[in-house]
């Protein structure tokens, strides 16, 4: 999705910014309670879905965290290193960035999918 979202950065001259602190976010939110509400409902049979939007924040939570810590040009270096030069000058940032927001969307989705198949006692 980041290299979607840079590719219509570039061709379309979209405001970058926005795509990634508002757009992305969002549209994880979205996914996120989507697939928290199937978690839910085929583990306990039943979804409550405003423990399902509450817990789903997790999920844009750790991405906008990833996206401050990505602002840290020490943090993506490690990656954009192993990229060959001629790809590093042009995408490194992108492919950086994408990496660790991969694995923080991982990272959210654990941990509200640990959540979400925690069923509520019946009354």
């Amino acid at each position: 999705m980041i290299f979607f979202m840079g590719w219509l950065s570039n061709t379309y001259g979209w405001n970058p910014d926005l795509l990634k602190w508002v757009i992305f976010p969002v549209v994880s939110y979205l996914v996120a309670f989507g697939f928290n509400t199937l978690i839910q409902s085929i583990t306990c049979r039943t979804v409550q879905f405003p423990n399902v939007a509450l817990v789903s924040l997790f999920v844009p939570g750790f991405i906008l965290f990833t996206f401050l810590l990505t602002l840290l040009s020490f943090v993506r270096s490690p990656i954009e290193i192993a990229l060959p030069p001629s790809i590093r000058s042009q995408y490194g940032g992108m492919v950086a960035i994408s990496f660790y927001v991969f694995w923080a969307t991982m990272f959210g989705e654990a941990f509200s999918t640990g959540y979400m198949t925690d069923c509520p006692s019946p009354n």
